[in-house]
């Protein structure tokens, strides 16, 4: 007798699962599934509605990450902006298609533009993160 499973079997001569076993799998299914579609959600509807927020820029970088061990990694490149009124923005991807620019390019027309204000675009809802980490969806030029 195991944890897991009881002494009983099914007709084909599998043991039975417990009970808890099963509710708890069952739990953790749906509440991983719930969580993606909530996390998928949340991203299409801040696209879909942009908030626009002016903001006195302080600076903007470029950042490199890289992430993974063994023979799997993955890499992410974000612009990061630093304000006087609205903590940092990190922008990791770039809305529209036709938008050409690279990150350091764009990393460059914000900094021309620093003490100034200027008008980024900002995700209605936002998750809890560290610090004043606010995730940004682009900005406007002027």
């Amino acid at each position: 007798m195991g944890i897991f499973f009881t002494d009983e079997r099914h007709e084909d001569g599998r043991r039975k699962p417990r009970r808890w076993f099963s509710f708890v799998f069952f739990f953790v299914a749906i509440l991983g599934l719930v969580t993606a579609i909530g996390l998928t959600g949340i991203s299409i509807y801040n696209e879909a509605n942009p908030v626009s927020r002016e903001c006195i820029i302080e600076s903007a970088e470029v950042s490199h990450g890289r992430s993974g061990t063994g023979g799997l990694a993955t890499s992410s490149t974000k612009l990061i902006i630093y304000t006087q009124d609205c903590g940092s923005v990190y922008i990791s991807r770039v809305s529209d298609p036709c938008y050409r620019a690279s990150w350091q390019q764009m990393a460059d027309v914000v900094n021309e533009r620093q003490g100034q204000k200027m008008v980024l675009l900002l995700g209605p809802i936002q998750l809890p993160a560290e610090g004043d980490r606010v995730e940004g969806l682009g900005f406007a030029l002027q």
